[in-house]
């Protein structure tokens, strides 16, 4: 579960190894589940070929630039067992940034991380999905839509493989 935050779905509970950059989310406050801190676009090798499902559940929409979702989706296969899925969610929100967080200051000071917003910075339609997914040379199996209660048009739900 990369990107764990909140871990809304219980999934460390579950026995999920959840990873996030950070242990305490600057901008809730919350404490993040994470088992393992690292950077989803360059993930610890040890993680390697470990798992039959890699979740990336409403992480993607963060990364400012295009190459670094591509990483993040290739160092979630490496991570995948032979005939394991990626399981991606993304909202196609297309609120302005004032109204998903607080502006006060620079917009720009608003990130997680290095290349990584704190917030929607565009909406993730089925094309820009479809789009990474083949530059990271991966294939979608199934497509969902997803109701997000902060954004009209809602969101995609993805299982993808190698």
């Amino acid at each position: 579960n990369i990107g764990c935050d909140a871990d809304t779905s219980g999934l460390r509970h579950r026995g999920a190894i959840n990873v996030d950059i950070w242990y305490r989310n600057p901008w809730t406050g919350m404490d993040c589940p994470a088992h393992l801190i690292a950077d989803a676009r360059a993930l610890p090798a040890t993680l390697y070929d470990q798992f039959d499902t890699v979740i990336l559940g409403d992480i993607l929409e963060h990364f400012i630039e295009r190459t670094d979702v591509v990483k993040v989706l290739q160092e979630a296969t490496q991570c995948l067992k032979p005939g394991g899925e990626i399981l991606l969610t993304c909202p196609e929100d297309d609120r302005p940034v004032s109204e998903q967080v607080d502006v006060q200051g620079a917009i720009e000071a608003r990130m997680y991380c290095h290349g990584v917003l704190a917030y929607h910075a565009y909406p993730v339609t089925r094309g820009v999905i479809s789009g990474w997914l083949a530059d990271a040379h991966l294939k979608a199996e199934t497509w969902s839509h997803i109701s997000y209660p902060f954004c009209v048009r809602g969101g995609h739900g993805v299982v993808a493989v190698a």
